[in-house]
């Protein structure tokens, strides 16, 4: 899960670096960070918040 968070900024960050250099509007990084704090956000309910069974 931290992971995923660090890898957001990261690529929010050369997104902004490439968009400076090339005049590009929204590249694939873009995308990608989106994808990467969904992956965020489900994995911290798959890991911490989810509910235990009990049984």
């Amino acid at each position: 899960m931290a992971a995923c968070i660090l890898l957001v900024f990261l690529n929010l960050l050369l997104d902004q670096v490439i968009i400076l250099f090339t005049g590009q509007g929204f590249t694939q990084l873009y995308f990608l960070s989106w994808s990467f704090g969904i992956l965020a956000i489900m994995r911290t309910y798959m890991g911490y918040i989810r509910p235990k069974s009990t049984g």
